[in-house]
């Protein structure tokens, strides 16, 4: 190499690195972390019930550390709501399904094909039993209160037929504060 491309190169290098130190890792740190206790068979356990009044529905496709850091925040926010969680799979071709196993009382269904996000809340819905759907992304964190929150709107307005929460970035900017519905079923987030 001349000295020019390995100077030219040392630079990039040297400006990748401190990139790479000036960036937040914690997400990083927080999806290892999900992976070593996916890794470990930490159980998350769910009340058994017949009746829940709301059934979380989450599909999901690959990135199992997500959907466990998911279901460990519904967990940690200790909703006092009787709920039942279902997650579909959309044929992962990771750990999800040993992650899947690891939900005590939860209910799953794993798909041959990839149906993608509607396709799978259309069989977690019809899985579903309680009066309420909620439909989750696979990477969210949630935080308490969320759901009571939730179910405080929609039981407030007999007229009210979807709520959805507050939307923000792990950073704490807002990614979305509710949408809008238009008559031919198109939507608006704002």
């Amino acid at each position: 190499m001349t000295a020019a491309i390995t100077g030219a190169v040392d630079a990039t290098l040297r400006s990748a690195h401190r990139a790479w130190v000036e960036i937040d890792h914690s997400a990083l740190v927080d999806n290892l972390s999900a992976l070593r206790r996916l890794a470990g068979g930490e159980k998350l356990v769910f009340p058994q019930l017949d009746n829940p009044l709301v059934s979380i529905v989450i599909p999901a496709y690959n990135k199992a550390y997500y959907t466990y850091q998911t279901v460990e925040s519904l967990v940690a926010t200790k909703a006092e709501v009787p709920l039942e969680l279902v997650i579909v799979d959309n044929a992962s071709a990771d750990e999800t399904r040993v992650l899947l196993a690891q939900f005590e009382n939860g209910r799953y269904y794993v798909n041959e094909h990839n149906l993608g996000f509607g396709g799978a809340c259309n069989i977690g819905a019809e899985m579903a039993r309680g009066e309420f759907i909620c439909f989750l992304n696979s990477d969210v964190v949630l935080t308490p209160g969320w759901l009571e929150a939730l179910l405080r709107t929609i039981q407030s307005d007999p007229h009210c037929g979807a709520v959805g929460a507050k939307l923000v970035h792990p950073e704490g900017t807002l990614q979305e504060a509710g949408s809008i519905i238009w008559q031919d079923g198109s939507t608006y987030g704002y």
